[in-house]
């Protein structure tokens, strides 16, 4: 269970960080370097896609255990 929780954390703080990429592009929107907001986004959504695609593996894990202690 400390797995789904942990994971669940996990989401929670690489939304947050979506978050902060949605107000920086915002942002950049307002001042027009549009090349230079593109190269920071992908640069910053790297480790949260990398982040989530964590917590999905543990998530997943987590159920196969409990589907085999049911069965």
């Amino acid at each position: 269970m400390d797995d789904i929780y942990d994971s669940n954390q996990q989401l929670i703080r690489a939304c947050d960080d979506l978050r902060a990429i949605q107000v920086i592009a915002s942002m950049a929107e307002d001042h027009g370097n549009e090349k230079e907001t593109l190269a920071m986004t992908r640069r910053a959504l790297e480790p949260i896609i990398d982040d989530i695609q964590e917590a999905i593996n543990t998530i997943d894990e987590a159920l196969i255990r409990l589907r085999k202690k049911e069965i």
